[in-house]
């Protein structure tokens, strides 16, 4: 399946994004993992210890791709997951709001 989007995965990783500017800070609540950051976060380690030498860009590509042709069946149980996930999150920091920080002026 790797082979299979390869191809198209050479095309993503050229197109990079640039660095994160800031690190989050220690009392900040994180957002709870979606259903794709639990497949990638099972899956990258996989691809790098079987082809040493990529980037982590590089996985984040390849990934993607195999994300969106995987079975859905596959992709209920990671659902299923991060609404677990979802749920603790909730119990742990019930007031928790989801708020994205502001784009600075230019």
């Amino acid at each position: 399946m790797v082979a299979k989007v390869w191809c198209t995965v050479e095309k993503i990783v050229g197109q990079g994004m640039a660095p994160p500017t800031k690190k989050p800070s220690e009392n900040r609540v994180l957002r709870p993992p979606n259903a794709f950051i639990l497949y990638r976060s099972e899956m990258h380690p996989k691809l790098a210890a079987e082809n040493k030498g990529r980037s982590s860009r590089d996985w984040s590509g390849i990934v993607g791709q195999m994300w969106k042709s995987e079975d859905p069946a596959v992709k209920a149980k990671y659902h299923e997951m991060a609404r677990g996930r979802l749920l603790e999150h909730k119990q742990k920091y019930p007031d928790y709001k989801y708020a994205p920080g502001r784009k600075e002026a230019k």
